[in-house]
């Protein structure tokens, strides 16, 4: 049952986006949940400017949805598939938890990735490492992930039986968002269940097959826990391509601003600070490799953001042929 349609609110009141249709958000006001419609110009908008679950949107004298508030945080991904554009997974997210399985989702250079996006987008994040009773080495899958982490806390949970999941709730409390991200069947809608106490998220098993998840939340919503904070599940990602990440490559780019060069290509050059960490140890040589491909990445998308953005946005209208007269065509 969709939910109701909110009666007209005063101008200029605000509402909490729960989820994004077709046209139309799920919203919290303090009227209570409801629907209301995006105006023109929001629905017409640049994706990264329409509403995303976590925004705040100001309403007009309809209760039409007519604006974005300014933002505290972002997740923001490239779209899939070939386009070149940016998509909000959510917004004003006070911590993002990356949530990957240890059975055969922890891998090095994906979660170097997530944490790229996370702090890029201005919140802080948390790594979870789900399915401690499928690990046959947890002090291994814990160096892989430390080694990665930076300043993001690495918290080991059993989301099936609700083990270690103490630490998840420290990090949110009332009025904090927190978002749970991370592939198909890393046990995201496992670990939202357990924190609402009760089974609102339909979850699979793993295909046997080849060990991947299947896609059980098929879009992102906002959810209210008992303790008044909010959290938002999110449909498993298959790719995750970074956007406008140049802020957030993290602890190697603040290494690296001890180069002796500026212009150091971290490879050979004396004084290299990166290279020097290598050497002692302080980062694995495979830590460093996947930070040098996010780097490229994230140095290509700002190249085509750079030519994206001397692209008219409006094309050139074709100046029409002045018509001749016929007296002037038979004179020719």
């Amino acid at each position: 049952m969709s939910d109701p349609l909110l009666p007209a609110l005063h101008a200029g009141e605000s509402a909490r986006v729960v989820a994004v249709h077709r046209g139309q958000l799920s919203v919290w006001t303090q009227r209570g949940p409801g629907r209301v419609f995006l105006s023109g110009k929001l629905a017409e908008a640049e994706p990264q400017l329409r509403p995303a679950v976590g925004d705040l949107v100001r309403l007009d004298e309809r209760g039409v949805a007519a604006e974005v508030l300014p933002r505290t945080s972002s997740f923001i991904r490239k779209a899939a598939g070939t386009t070149s554009q940016a998509q909000i997974v959510c917004a004003n997210v006070d911590v993002v938890f990356v949530v990957t399985s240890l059975d055969r989702d922890l891998k090095l250079g994906k979660l170097d990735r997530y944490l790229t996006a996370v702090r890029a987008g201005g919140a802080s994040a948390v790594i979870l490492l789900n399915k401690t009773d499928l690990c046959a080495d947890l002090p291994s899958a814990l160096a892989i992930a430390t080694a990665v982490a930076g300043d993001a806390p690495c918290v080991p949970i059993c989301a099936l039986d609700a083990t270690g999941l103490e630490p998840i709730r420290a990090h949110l409390g009332p009025d904090r968002i927190g978002a749970l991200v991370g592939s198909s069947g890393a046990g995201k809608s496992t670990i939202l269940n357990q924190l609402l106490g009760e089974q609102r998220q339909l979850t699979h098993e793993i295909r046997g097959s080849d060990g991947r998840g299947m896609h059980t939340t098929t879009h992102r919503e906002l959810f209210r826990l008992p303790d008044s904070s909010m959290i938002i599940d999110t449909p498993g990602m298959r790719e995750l391509g970074l956007w406008g990440a140049e802020e957030g490559l993290g602890d190697l780019d603040a290494l690296a601003d001890g180069c002796r060069f500026r212009d150091c290509t971290h490879m050979a050059e004396p004084g290299c600070a990166i290279g020097q960490a290598v050497h002692e140890g302080v980062i694995t040589t495979d830590r460093l490799a996947s930070w040098r491909k996010l780097q490229r990445e994230v140095a290509h998308e700002a190249r085509r953001a750079r030519l994206r953005s001397r692209v008219p946005t409006k094309k050139r209208r074709r100046k029409k042929p002045k018509h001749r007269s016929k007296a002037y065509d038979d004179a020719g």
